[in-house]
């Protein structure tokens, strides 16, 4: 355990300490966060480097400035690609194309006329995780050589077993991270549906930020279903136009409020009218839940628990030996998505070994945790996997002590006192050893926050001041010390 993440660590700090490679970063207290949705002040002098999907990473903009000397001194906005076949697609989805050059037959450099069309072509990189990150930067840059294809294809080995061990039978894709995970799935199954009359999407839940944005953007039909306890609603829009439906996107365990869906229900809906099951299970991992038998493609984030770190980015596809997705569709998702591969590849091989040990151990924290904030007079309320659909998550858990690794508070009086008082890492990101918090509505949906989006919170249950605690694998006792120091405050 580092007592540092038990100080007050100054804003734009990185965390995880001690690496480059760092992906969330301090934002202690709740000025810090508006000034940083807001772009306000001199908050970006402070903050260099955040989650590697958001803000590009320090060694990324580097390779890319030194690339882009090579080829257009006078244009400085641009941005780097990691194949030919990434930035195809990226301006298939942006409408058009950038002024480009490839860069000794792999590297995409694309250039821009504004700061304004770089940052719009960005999002939609970011939003597919078409992208270079931090390792293969530095790889680069360094000049060193690439694993060879042995070692590559043996670390892939590690994880695809890990990963099996944990889900059971099927086939499984590596990416490069979560959200490209998520993307290529989802535009393998669009295309799949394309000579059919199936064009519409229903998300079910509250889903991550991102993977909304996708369905929202790119899916021909998108029907949001706010809550996942809303099994009406969907048994209704599944009545009227069940026909047109390609697939239900859900999360095993919802984000934030850590509702489950009955997924019983979901799986005879999904075969009743013929739709394809795709669940994210980023935050209940496969030690804590078995959906196999019900989903028809499982998506995770390995950039969190499956790691553990905070400092390296990977991404899976999981399809289920049951499974109705056809080879066609499962060769889709392979050829639209970024292989996990190089230094990221050997990193979350040496680290997913122990996470099945570390998930233990989560739960463990988890629940000593949840037992203090609930008992505080100072909270005004928890959500947990064991909270408003239990049963639900219970009819999926391998045993019952799956707590999983977040739980979501709100505190009564002064949201600011108690953020800004908190000896606890405060930043994005989850699935850390180290215990993280993050103000997660404030940073996920400021747009939402402002007055006009507020409704769209509310129908989904979520309140604007919402804090997120990714509980880690440390003492619970000393984060629940830190915890009670600024909720006592609030007396």
């Amino acid at each position: 355990m580092d007592e540092r993440y038990y100080s007050p660590i100054p804003c734009g700090t990185p965390i995880p300490f001690d690496t480059p490679h760092a992906f969330s970063v301090s934002l202690p207290t709740y000025q810090d966060v508006a000034d940083y949705e807001e772009s306000a002040g001199d908050i970006f002098t402070k903050v260099r480097q955040a989650y590697p999907r958001i803000i590009q990473h320090p060694l990324v903009s580097q390779l890319t400035e030194e690339i882009r000397r090579i080829y257009d001194r006078d244009n400085h906005y641009a941005l780097l690609l990691p194949s030919r076949a990434a930035f195809d697609e990226v301006c298939r989805l942006w409408k058009k194309t950038p002024t480009f050059y490839e860069h000794r037959g792999s590297l995409l450099l694309a250039l821009f006329s504004s700061s304004q069309e770089r940052y719009s072509f960005f999002t939609i990189m970011k939003w597919c995780g078409y992208m270079i990150f931090s390792r293969e930067a530095e790889r680069i840059l360094k000049g060193h050589s690439q694993p060879s294809p042995a070692e590559q294809q043996q670390e892939k080995q590690i994880i695809t077993d890990v990963l099996r061990e944990g889900y059971g039978p099927g086939k499984t894709i590596l990416t490069n991270s979560g959200m490209n995970a998520f993307y290529s799935v989802f535009a393998a199954v669009k295309d799949a549906a394309a000579h059919t009359h199936r064009d519409t999407v229903i998300q079910f839940g509250w889903l991550y930020t991102d993977s909304i944005s996708i369905l929202r953007s790119f899916a021909p039909r998108h029907h949001q279903i706010p809550r996942v306890t809303d099994l009406h609603t969907l048994r209704t829009a599944l009545a009227y136009e069940g026909d047109r439906v390609m697939a239900i996107v859900t999360e095993t365990v919802s984000n934030p409020l850590l509702h489950t869906p009955n997924f019983t229900a979901l799986k005879e809906l999904c075969r009743e009218y013929g739709c394809w099951l795709i669940v994210d299970n980023t935050f209940a991992t496969p030690w804590n839940v078995d959906i196999s038998s019900a989903a028809d493609c499982i998506i995770e984030s390995m950039t969190k628990y499956a790691v553990g770190t905070g400092d390296t980015m990977a991404g899976a596809v999981f399809v289920p030996a049951e499974s109705s997705f056809s080879e066609t569709i499962l060769s889709d998702v392979a050829k639209r998505s970024i292989p996990l591969q190089h230094e990221d590849l050997l990193r979350c091989a040496q680290g997913i070994r122990s996470y099945g040990a570390r998930m233990q151990r989560v739960n463990e924290v988890c629940k000593q945790i949840a037992a203090f904030l609930r008992h505080h007079p100072a909270v005004e309320s928890v959500y947990s996997v064991y909270s408003e659909t239990a049963e639900n998550y219970g009819a999926i858990a391998r045993h019952d002590e799956a707590y999983g690794g977040v739980l979501t508070f709100a505190v009564r009086g002064d949201f600011a006192i108690f953020y800004d008082s908190l000896c606890l890492p405060k930043g994005p990101s989850l699935g850390t050893d180290f215990p993280l918090l993050m103000s997660y509505t404030l940073l996920a949906h400021w747009d939402l926050v402002q007055k006009e989006g507020q409704k769209e919170l509310s129908q989904a249950g979520i309140s604007p001041w919402l804090l997120r605690l990714s509980v880690g694998t440390y003492d619970p006792d000393r984060t629940i010390a830190a915890l009670k120091r600024s909720l006592d405050l609030l007396l």
